[in-house]
C-alpha cells in the first residue's frame, strides 16, 4: 500500500505543517486461522489457532507451530515478548499452558479441578482464565504469576471467568452474569451497568484502564449492546443500526488511546466496528478500499499502534485478518530542507520511503523497520522538481 504526497516550491509554502488525515487500512490475509479466538501484541505478533487445533505463533508473515500436550492446542493471548497463553488437550484434561519454546508448559490448576484455560496475558508474565471444578458452578477466574495458581473469587458465590489483564494487573471478567474489575489491593468488585441495561460481560482493559465488553439492553427492541467502562462510568456504545428486534453489538478489544473494536448488525449482515469517544460507532469495513474483496465481520483486538485483528469473508470464505494503519505525513519546507513526520507506525512492521518527479520513476530514499510510532528525518532536495513526490511502502 502506498501513501503518496505531492509537493512544489509554491504548494509546500502554502501548506506548513500539513498532513493527511483519512484514515485507512491495509489488510493482511492471515487466512490459516481456524477459531475467532485470537490475541495481537503491541509488536504486530498474532496468536491463535490453525484449522487443524494447533497453537501458532504469526510474525512478519511466517507462522510457527507451538506444539501440544497431546492431541490439540489453542493459542489465545500474547504478550510484547512474544510469549502465548492458551490451553491444551493432553489426553484427560485441557490444561492452561504457556508457549515459549518448541515445547508448552503445564501451568497448572486449582486443586480438585477437571481443567484449566488461560486467555490472556501481560507483560509481566501473570496469566488469567479461568479453572473447571466441575462443581454446580463449574468456572472459577485464576490467575497464574510465578508458578502460583490463585483462585480470584466470585461476586455472588457463584461463578466467575477472567477474560482480561493489563500491565499494571488489573484484571476483568464475569462473574455471576456481573462485569467485574479485580485489583490485588480491592479485590473483586462489579462495574455498573450503563443507564437502562441488566447483566454485564467485561472482556478487556486497556493501560489506559478503559474496559470494554457487552451489557444487555432493556429496551425489549435489541438484545446486546456493546460497552465500555470508563472513569468508572458504564458506557453503552449503542449499534451500526437502528434498534430492531434481536439487533446486537459486542465490544472485544481496546487500546491506550482508548479505541474500541467488536461487531455489530447491520442492514446487511454482521460488520466490524471501530467506536471513539469522538465519533462513534463506525463500520469498519468503511475504512479498507472498496476493491480489497473484504467484507470484516469481526474485531478481535487492537494494539496501541492501531492494527487490528478479526475475522471476515474473503473470496467466499472465512478468513482472519490484521488491519494495519495507512502512515500520516506531516511535511515542513524550511531554508531548502524538506522536514518529515511520519506517525501511526506499526510497531515491527516495515517502510519503505520513496520519491518521483513524474509518479513513474521511483527512487528509495529510506526503508527501516519501525521500533517506534513515528520517525523524523530531513530530505535535501537540490530543486523540488528533482522530487516532486514522495510515497510510504508498506
Amino acid at each position: 500500500m502506498n501513501a503518496n504526497v505531492k509537493y512544489s516550491s509554491v504548494w509546500l509554502a502554502c501548506l506548513v505543517g500539513a498532513s493527511t488525515t483519512a484514515q485507512t487500512y491495509r489488510v493482511t490475509d492471515l487466512g490459516l486461522l481456524g477459531r475467532p479466538e485470537m490475541g495481537l501484541n503491541n509488536r504486530s505478533q498474532v496468536t491463535g489457532t490453525s484449522t487443524n487445533n494447533q497453537a501458532f505463533r504469526w510474525d512478519s508473515g511466517i507462522a510457527t507451530s507451538l506444539g501440544t500436550l497431546g492431541p490439540t492446542s489453542f493459542g489465545r493471548g500474547i504478550n510484547d515478548a512474544g510469549d502465548v497463553v492458551g490451553y491444551s488437550y493432553n489426553g484427560y484434561s485441557m490444561r492452561a499452558v504457556k508457549f515459549t519454546g518448541a515445547t508448552p508448559i503445564d501451568m497448572g490448576a486449582l486443586p480438585s479441578s477437571f481443567g484449566s484455560y488461560a486467555v490472556a496475558m501481560n507483560n509481566s508474565g501473570q496469566a488469567v482464565g479461568l479453572t473447571y471444578t466441575g462443581m454446580s458452578f463449574p468456572y472459577v477466574a485464576t490467575i497464574w504469576q510465578e508458578g502460583t495458581v490463585t483462585n480470584l473469587g466470585t461476586l455472588a458465590g457463584g461463578w466467575s471467568t477472567a477474560w482480561g489483564i493489563n500491565t499494571s494487573g488489573s484484571i476483568v471478567g464475569t462473574s455471576d452474569n456481573r462485569a467485574f474489575i479485580y485489583t490485588p489491593a480491592a479485590g473483586m468488585r462489579s462495574l455498573p451497568d450503563p443507564p437502562e441495561c441488566i447483566g454485564s460481560q467485561a472482556e478487556a482493559i486497556s493501560d489506559s484502564s478503559v474496559i470494554v465488553g457487552s451489557t444487555g439492553a432493556t429496551n425489549f427492541v435489541s438484545a446486546i449492546h456493546a460497552a465500555a467502562w470508563r472513569q468508572g462510568m458504564g458506557i453503552d456504545l449503542g449499534l451500526l443500526r437502528p434498534p430492531t428486534n434481536f439487533v446486537s453489538s459486542y465490544a472485544h478489544g481496546v487500546n491506550f488511546s482508548e479505541v474500541i473494536v467488536g461487531e455489530s448488525d447491520t442492514l446487511i449482515g454482521v460488520h466490524a466496528f471501530i467506536f471513539t469517544f469522538t465519533n462513534g460507532m463506525r463500520d469498519l469495513n468503511d475504512f479498507i478500499p472498496s476493491s480489497s474483496g473484504w467484507v470484516l465481520t469481526s474485531a478481535t483486538a487492537i494494539n496501541d499502534s492501531g492494527q487490528i485483528l478479526g475475522m471476515g469473508n474473503y473470496q467466499g470464505q472465512q478468513r482472519a485478518y490484521l488491519l494495519t494503519p495507512k502512515p500520516q505525513f506531516t511535511l515542513l519546507l524550511a531554508q531548502g530542507k524538506l522536514a518529515f513526520t511520519l506517525s501511526g507506525l506499526a510497531i515491527q512492521c516495515r517502510y519503505t520511503i520513496e520519491a518521483s518527479h513524474d509518479l513513474h520513476t521511483w527512487s528509495e530514499l529510506r526503508s527501516f523497520t519501525a521500533t517506534q510510532t513515528q520517525t523524523n528525518w530531513l530530505d535535501y532536495p537540490n530543486s523540488p522538481e528533482q522530487r516532486g513526490y514522495y510515497r510510504v511502502h508498506f
